[in-house]
């Protein structure tokens, strides 16, 4: 692997490398090269690769190496013998000589773009049969993805490649020997710039690792770059898997002034019954707690009576300018409260209400596929609008609970005393899932209800009537 060298060396030895600096390479064994480099004097050089052309030792004569540091000089060779490497054409696809074809056929970035995207998925494709015939090696695509996250590709639409680039990789992870090379690769690589720049793609993967792994590896990013905006995701993480977070808290000590990690830890004196530690805990670090969310958070974990002051503080940002950002209110509130969340949904319900649609609640339903929080909403507070967005994600969850919501819906809908317009569709559609005794007792239900309703009446009977599994 590359790591073997700072990213500082690694840059200037690839430089060195490109400038045909080095010569005379040898080979004495399948393991062991030889060069020499021309720097400010011709430098001897020599690498040892193993079975896996990672490096495994390397030397110089120069000033820098022999005070037992890894120099330019030998990472220029790494480049020289890796150039060298037999690949295999099927597994691997030249990232730099591609652009560098590319480039010479148009001087357009959009053009460059449009080639280079339908060239890698070609690439993508045949490497993902590969996988599944059990013929492919992930650290070939793993060599790929590096020389990309090095190469000079149009910055405009970088974003576009590592998505395609990294839904790829997360298509190859279908067995556990992928997944353990694959973490090898990211704890060795995630130092390195590049790979931090292109960190919200790398997640895709992540999140396929086995829950150790997504952990260790969120973990070393934090303890190397001081990178606040993951903590979130790595409380997150140990929070689903139901873990002990003290443990991981205690990992990562120096964030300790953080109004998150602050939080997390009074919640763990909280849930464990040790609410006068966690007051304590509090006071301490006081000092460090700047925003209202955060005092919100504490106020509610601390004092079973504003058990609801973050509930508050969430009612408080809402307004029609900001409704764009109520799924992200949502899930807050679900992270925060937990299996208490059910208690504050419909009131949350009916706060978003007059600035969020019913075809808005019903994407975000979608997107979270939330089938349960729904149900309950739909069984409380029945909504035909609502629940036709959102029927088949609820009847793939449960035919069960399919048909009673779609039951309390249509009352709701003659309740509400709707145009009738649509009503015949509602019956025929609820019919075909209902058996013939249950068609008939629901007939009966709703005449029961509604005795004014003789349209209503009219029309059911003409639903029984017109089945032709019915015999009336």
């Amino acid at each position: 692997m590359k790591s073997f060298f700072t990213e500082t060396i690694l840059n200037r030895g690839k430089a060195y490398f490109e400038q045909n600096r080095v010569f005379s390479v040898n080979q004495y064994d399948n393991q062991t090269y030889t060069g020499i480099i021309l720097g400010n004097e011709a430098y001897h050089t020599k690498i040892t690769l193993d079975e896996h052309y990672d490096v495994m030792s390397a030397s110089c004569d120069c000033p820098y190496a022999i005070e037992g540091k890894h120099c330019k000089h030998e990472a220029a060779l790494y480049f020289a013998i890796e150039d060298r490497l037999p690949k295999d054409e099927q597994q691997y696809i030249d990232i730099n000589a591609l652009l560098k074809d590319i480039r010479r056929r148009t001087h357009s970035s959009f053009m460059l773009k449009r080639e280079f995207n339908q060239e890698f998925k070609k690439y993508l494709k045949r490497i993902i049969q590969l996988n599944e015939q059990g013929n492919f090696h992930i650290t070939n695509y793993q060599r790929v993805v590096d020389e990309f996250l090095s190469s000079n590709y149009p910055k405009d639409y970088c974003h576009e490649i590592l998505q395609i680039m990294f839904q790829g990789y997360s298509k190859l992870l279908t067995s556990t020997h992928n997944k353990e090379l694959t973490t090898r690769w990211l704890k060795e690589n995630m130092k390195y710039q590049r790979y931090e720049n292109a960190f919200s793609y790398i997640m895709m993967i992540i999140y396929q690792l086995d829950v150790k792994d997504q952990i260790d590896i969120i973990r070393e990013v934090l303890l190397m770059k001081r990178k606040v905006s993951l903590l979130n995701t790595y409380f997150k993480i140990i929070n689903d898997h139901h873990l002990d977070m003290k443990k991981y808290l205690d990992d990562i000590q120096i964030y300790n002034n953080n109004e998150d990690y602050i939080t997390e830890m009074i919640r763990y004196y909280v849930d464990h019954q040790q609410v006068d530690l966690a007051r304590l805990y509090y006071k301490k670090h006081e000092q460090n707690i700047r925003k209202k969310e955060t005092k919100a958070k504490l106020d509610s974990l601390l004092d079973p009576e504003h058990e609801d002051a973050y509930l508050n503080y969430i009612y408080s940002k809402l307004d029609y300018y900001n409704s764009s950002h109520i799924p992200v209110y949502y899930e807050d509130l679900k992270q925060f409260y937990g299996i208490k969340f059910e208690d504050y949904l419909l009131d949350f319900m009916d706060a978003i209400k007059p600035i969020y649609d019913d075809y808005e609640l019903a994407l975000m339903f979608r997107q979270n596929q939330d089938v349960k929080y729904l149900i309950y909403v739909l069984l409380q507070r029945p909504n035909m609008t609502l629940f036709e967005q959102t029927k088949e994600i609820i009847k793939e969850y449960s035919l069960e609970m399919y048909l009673m919501g779609y039951v309390e819906c249509i009352k709701k809908y003659i309740e509400k005393g709707n145009s009738n317009y649509y009503f015949k569709g509602y019956i025929y559609e609820l019919f075909r899932d209902l058996e013939k005794m249950s068609k008939i007792e629901f007939v009966d239900m709703i005449k029961k209800e509604f005795p004014r309703r003789k349209k209503i009446h009219e029309m059911l009977d003409e639903c029984l009537e017109e089945g032709d599994e019915i015999e009336i």
